[in-house]
């Protein structure tokens, strides 16, 4: 170890600098236990201190938080407040309402009331008109008795209707059959006249009709017109169903020509076509024109119009005629 004179105050500083033992002894002569321990008490503190500041720190952020929570708890108040001030006009305008449905059940009580007569008046009437009704369906029950009753009478008067129809049906034909067989019979005899006069057929003859004696002509002529092809069996068989059929000659062609003629008291649209057609077969069976003609005492307007279209000769002779 190096001995060293001190003298002075900075020959004491400048030793304890350049030896550190005698600094460290120094220091332990000097200060006290407590000192010493001052560095690490110091660090203690610090770190208390941070500890506490940390502490702090989160105790402002909750006084924070509770200071928001407080604000929006008074606006939420604040809120409350403004609906309790609607709740209570709202209440009151119920009050109010309450009070109107108070006066309007009242009123509807003496409606009620009302209604309830009326009701009980409606049952009364009600019950006496059950006890009409019955008393209408009692003589609703004796008036169909007595209709069922009416309806075996009106059945039975029927069937004896029908039953005398029938019978004056089956007289009625045997005296237009009577009537029209002497009408045809008094025109066949003035035929030939009436083919000059109406149909310009002059000379002319008979080749069927019910008054008259057969004639070969008419069969002749279908027999061969359907060997031919010209017409059909069922053709012949209805034309010769014909009243009349007269052959003669044409007035103005000087040419042979044949009329078919239908006989009937009144003639009717059956007679019209009969006519039509039967002389429309007579001209394909032999090839020489067929005028085809009715006679009788009556037609309508409209069938005679119908001939008119269909080239029929209408001959009107009154049912009394006499050749």
């Amino acid at each position: 170890m190096t001995t060293a004179t001190i003298d002075t105050f900075a020959d004491i500083l400048t030793a304890l600098e350049r030896n550190p033992e005698l600094r460290e002894a120094m220091r332990r002569l000097i200060l006290t236990d407590e000192l010493m321990q001052l560095p690490d008490t110091v660090a203690r503190l610090l770190l208390m201190f941070e500890q506490l500041a940390a502490t702090v720190n989160a105790m402002a952020e909750r006084q924070e938080r509770m200071e928001n929570a407080i604000l929006d708890n008074r606006n939420a108040i604040l809120d409350n407040r403004n609906a309790i001030d609607g709740n209570r006009q709202a209440i009151l305008d119920n009050r109010n309402a309450i009070d109107g449905n108070r006066q309007a059940i009242l009123d509807n009580r003496n409606a009620i009331d009302g209604n309830r007569q009326a009701i009980l008046d409606n049952r009364n009437a009600i019950r006496d008109n059950r006890q009409a009704i019955d008393g209408n369906r009692q003589a609703i029950l004796d008036n169909r008795q007595a209709i069922d009753s009416n309806r075996n009478a009106i059945n039975e008067l029927k069937a004896e209707q029908v039953i005398t129809n029938r019978r004056l049906n089956r007289v009625e034909g045997k005296v237009n059959h009577l009537m029209g067989s002497d009408y045809e019979r008094k025109i066949v005899r003035g035929i030939r006249r009436t083919a000059r006069r109406w149909l310009r057929l002059h000379n002319a003859a008979i080749l069927l009709a019910v008054t008259v004696p057969d004639n070969t002509t008419i069969p002749d002529i279908m027999e061969q017109a359907v060997n031919d092809g010209r017409i059909t069996d069922d053709d012949a068989d209805y034309l010769d169903q014909a009243d009349i059929i007269l052959i003669g000659d044409d007035a103005d062609t000087q040419m042979p020509a044949y009329a078919v003629l239908e006989v009937s008291i009144t003639i009717d649209d059956r007679d019209i076509d009969r006519a039509q057609e039967r002389a429309r077969i007579l001209e394909r069976a032999d090839g020489h024109p067929a005028r085809a003609a009715c006679i009788g005492s009556a037609i309508s307007d409209a069938n005679r119009e119908r001939a008119d279209d269909l080239g029929v000769v209408v001959i009107t002779l009154p049912s009394d005629y006499t050749d």
